[in-house]
């Protein structure tokens, strides 16, 4: 997708933006998702690639309370 949107990215933030959405995605289908150092690790250098230092990627989060992987809905 983001190859189709012919935006001038550099290519090594491209690559790192692939790699970001592709684990947030699989996370996302997994459910509750917890930040591993692995997405920390690609966050902060998302963080140093966007190179604007009014940037916060120190609150970046992927879930929000309450767990919700185990919600039953009553019908």
């Amino acid at each position: 997708k983001i190859e189709s949107m012919s935006l001038p990215i550099p290519e090594e933030l491209k690559n790192t933006l692939i790699d970001l959405i592709v684990k947030m995605q699989i996370l996302h289908m997994k459910g509750d998702e917890v930040m591993d150092a692995e997405m920390l690790q690609m966050i902060e250098q998302l963080n140093e690639l966007v190179g604007d230092p009014d940037a916060d990627f120190s609150s970046f989060k992927l879930d929000f309370p309450p767990a919700d992987n185990f919600v039953e809905i009553e019908l």
